[in-house]
């Protein structure tokens, strides 16, 4: 019986770090081919972002959805329809034309995105009850690889053989995922332990709930905000990026160097983020998950301030701190909505986090239209900065509230 339980988690650890992974996938195509996107349509980089609006909106008010399901059907079900469906949505956007289509496209990749967290999450968290923090730290690691192979991988097929084809690149892993897991699996349905019984008896303190929502809407936004920007902040801030690409054997046949290098060192920073998953995920498990998480945040704070006016090397250098911070606190959240949350309504508290973190977090898009014009990409890291310093303080008050209460978390 102990083996059995064994080898399902590790299939749970496959199948939901796939998942994770091409979900997160599915949403950084865009910010990679956003500008040879923008020149194929003869749109500017403001009107190409509100194409994409639906992506990220569906990204987050599609939770919902995908909690009910969850606590209905269980996570496995949840995540084969997932890869299903973001594999179709992803072989439609590849093929369509027109902004009322190709925003319909949009839309339907961000549902199927919007469907991993409260099933994946959800899963994990009953299934390591115990190593909750270390498992959604691995799984975090495989969000990130994901995260980190898109915008290169994106941008080597927007240059190679234009943006369409990024999006074939990553649809056709999620429908063999699906076929693949299908076969591969486990038995479904959450479960009830004895670590999760204690937290259903502890009842709900409302109060702390909504500092962390807050808390977590705030981390949303800035989250939202960095991955439309540093991709495009770093083709415009590197002056000899474009130099040195084309200076490489067989550049001469790409259409857009300097596109090509920015993705690439934004694959480069966001593995640093990575490493942070793995760095939180352990500190979760035996530190103060409050504190942790305020402590990943403070070092975010001054980095992103600082990468809002750096330029050249610098920012390179400042931008791979702040993506390990930035992705480092993860753990420490997803344990948080673990631990403050009946099991029973598991799938349904993860949809309720992903509604506030990527439904309000795509309003990122228009915090970046409105503000480039204004003081060009490194405001909308500036307000990110801004943002930074609100979640703290909203965590210093959920770390006061849960000790006046009695509760260590």
């Amino acid at each position: 019986m102990e083996a059995e339980a064994v080898s399902d988690q590790k299939r749970i650890l496959w199948l939901t770090g796939v998942g994770h992974g091409l979900g997160h996938a599915w949403e950084l195509v865009f910010p990679a081919v956003a500008i040879p996107m923008a020149a194929d349509l003869g749109l500017s980089f403001g009107e190409t972002l509100e194409l994409a609006f639906p992506l990220y909106l569906l990204f987050g008010v599609g939770a919902p959805l995908a909690g009910y399901l969850t606590d209905h059907l269980g996570g496995r079900r949840v995540l084969l329809i997932c890869l299903t469906l973001g594999g179709l949505s992803g072989l439609l956007l590849s093929a369509t034309s027109g902004k009322v289509p190709l925003m319909a496209a949009f839309g339907g990749l961000g549902l199927a995105a919007s469907l991993y967290h409260p099933a994946g999450l959800g899963l994990l968290s009953h299934r390591f009850p115990k190593k909750t923090g270390w498992a959604l730290g691995i799984n975090g690691m495989a969000g990130n690889v994901g995260i980190a192979l898109t915008p290169v991988l994106a941008g080597a097929c927007a240059s190679l053989w234009g943006w369409r084809w990024a999006y074939v690149l990553f649809a056709v892993p999620g429908l063999l995922g699906a076929l693949f897991f299908f076969f591969w699996g486990f038995e479904d349905g959450p479960e009830h332990h004895e670590v999760e019984k204690a937290t259903e008896k502890a009842g709900i303190d409302w109060a702390a709930i909504g500092l962390l929502v807050f808390a977590m809407m705030i981390a949303g936004l800035a989250y939202r905000i960095h991955t439309l920007v540093v991709p495009a902040l770093l083709q415009e801030r590197l002056p000899g990026l474009e130099a040195f690409v084309a200076s490489l054997p067989g550049a001469s046949s790409l259409s857009s160097v300097r596109n090509l290098g920015a993705t690439f060192l934004t694959s480069l920073a966001y593995m640093m983020g990575l490493l942070g998953q793995w760095m939180g995920g352990k500190i979760a498990d035996s530190r103060s998950l409050v504190l942790s998480y305020i402590g990943f945040h403070l070092g975010a704070l001054p980095l992103v301030l600082v990468a809002a006016f750096a330029f050249g090397p610098a920012l390179v250098v400042v931008l791979f701190l702040y993506l390990f911070f930035a992705f480092g606190m993860q753990p420490a959240e997803n344990s948080l909505v673990a631990k403050m949350s009946p099991p029973r309504l598991r799938g349904r508290a993860y949809a309720a986090k992903f509604v506030v973190t990527f439904g309000i977090g795509s309003l990122g898009i228009y915090v970046v239209q409105w503000l480039e014009p204004l003081g060009g990409l490194g405001a909308s890291l500036a307000a990110s900065a801004g943002l930074e310093v609100l979640l703290v303080l909203s965590a210093g008050l959920l770390w006061l509230r849960l000790r006046r209460t009695g509760r260590s978390l």
